[in-house]
């Protein structure tokens, strides 16, 4: 269907960013993308007025193709060598994406896409280039199939889960909590992806499969026991939810929470404060600073970060968001100790003033304290946002070996040390925090174990 000339200004305006688009030959923005949409395609089809065409484009390749058009980094991805920024500026790659899909479901009602797709083919982005990978042709179809256990229903599970389903496996996702989403629905808060519309794609691709909720890696099913239930192959996808600690005097006093308490829960809203203070600068400390301003307009919140601003390690998109908001950043400042009174609620939180020094292995500056420079922040609110780290206990008790971080260790197909069990997403670490980055591994890994156990078996039966 052809839709150019249309009523809405925010269509319109929609259609000539995409008549924008140069149509390069060898468009960086396609090995840019994680996923493998073929970016330049669907740009061209909604030029063209053909939407339907360009939401299957992406749709083919992302099946959160909608939530990646609200939260997906651009500026650090497809957008990140586009010529016509040579021109002015880049081409707004993520809203055409989500103006696309959204004019779909509105038109055809839903997302039956994915329902009624046949997979022969999976395109993902390896090493900046974008591989069309053949899926071996499934033979014995009368035969019974073999069993995939995917451990998680975040992003990368439900890709792995969905396009495994698709050639012809039986699939059973696994899943801790009462619902699909991981991080997804458990953490981004609503003014970054409104919840309805997470939701509903979450949905879109978990009522596609058998997905058994409340069951707990390393309590109610382990690596062995999946085995021992005729599982061929295990793709473990549970990210990472173990918080990291700040070791401070004073974590003890009333007001001092950490990130997954005001993204995840609501009991913190029953806090009274004025003044906030928000330990850390990456996307997660954004996320609580905006949501902490959000909920107390009249509120002050401070981002404490011991290094400059070029070292902040949020998107640009993030921190642009958060000064907009009226976040104030205390740069070059290393918090030392929180102050409460003799009832135990937070009052101050003691500082130090620190200098760049020598470049770590991060590529970052280390921070030097500088001596006699201390200072005082009033505060009734601490929130530590330090990011998080897999559970490095449960991995390695069930026989997986890590790295020094905590990761899994897996090697370029996704293998762990395990035979037929493959790990992806943020547990593997190597920058995999984005969503795009999880349905790219879940691609990956649902190539690999259908080529692993093809080569064993000969066929998917």
């Amino acid at each position: 269907m052809l839709l150019k000339n249309v009523l809405s200004e925010k269509i319109k305006g929609s259609f000539m960013e995409a008549d924008r688009c140069l149509n390069c030959w060898d468009a960086p923005c396609n090995s840019n993308c994680p996923a493998g949409i073929n970016v330049s395609s669907f740009i061209r089809s909604l030029s063209k007025g053909d939407y339907i065409g360009a939401a299957e484009i992406i749709q083919r390749e992302n099946p959160f193709g909608y939530i990646c058009g609200w939260i997906c980094p651009q500026e650090a991805l497809c957008q990140k060598n586009c010529i016509a920024k040579q021109l002015g500026r880049a081409i707004d790659i993520r809203t055409l994406q989500r103006f696309t899909i959204e004019l779909f479901r509105k038109n055809y009602k839903g997302n039956n896409f994915l329902k009624n797709y046949k997979v022969d083919k999976l395109n993902i982005n390896i090493g900046g280039k974008n591989h069309i990978e053949d899926i071996p042709k499934i033979l014995n179809r009368s035969q019974k199939r073999k069993k995939v256990a995917i451990i998680g229903a975040g992003p990368s599970g439900l890709t792995t889960g969905l396009f495994l389903s698709k050639i012809g496996y039986e699939v059973v996702v696994f899943e801790k909590k009462q619902s699909a989403g991981g991080r997804i629905t458990h953490g981004i808060p609503d003014f970054r992806l409104p919840r309805k519309i997470a939701l509903s794609e979450i949905e879109s691709v978990s009522c596609l499969l058998k997905i058994e909720y409340g069951k707990e890696f390393g309590k109610d099913i382990t690596i062995s026991t999946l085995f021992e239930e005729n599982f061929s192959a295990i793709y473990l996808a549970t990210g990472k939810w173990k918080e990291n600690l700040l070791d401070i005097k004073g974590n003890n006093l009333k007001g001092f929470l950490h990130s997954d308490n005001v993204l995840i829960d609501d009991d913190w809203k029953k806090i009274q404060y004025k003044n906030a203070a928000v330990i850390g600068a990456g996307n997660v400390a954004m996320d609580v600073a905006r949501t902490l301003i959000e909920n107390n307009k009249k509120s002050n919140v401070y981002i404490i970060y011991r290094r400059t601003s070029k070292e902040i390690p949020a998107w640009q998109e993030e921190r642009e968001n958060g000064w907009e908001d009226g976040v104030i950043f205390q740069f070059l400042s290393l918090p030392v100790e929180i102050v409460g009174d003799r009832l135990k609620n937070t009052q101050m939180i003691k500082c130090v003033r620190t200098s760049p020094g020598e470049i770590d292995s991060t590529g970052r500056r280390q921070s030097d304290i500088v001596k006699g420079y201390e200072f005082d922040i009033p505060i009734d609110m601490v929130v530590t946002a330090l990011g998080y780290q897999p559970n490095c206990n449960l991995l390695t008790s069930q026989g997986l070996i890590v790295d020094k971080k905590g990761f899994i260790v897996v090697d370029e197909k996704l293998k762990t040390n395990i035979e037929n069990v493959f790990a992806g997403g943020d547990m593997i670490g190597k920058g995999r925090s984005t969503v795009v980055q999880a349905v790219a591994d879940g691609k990956r890994a649902a190539i690999n174990i259908h080529k692993y156990l093809s080569s064993r078996g000969g066929n998917v039966g």
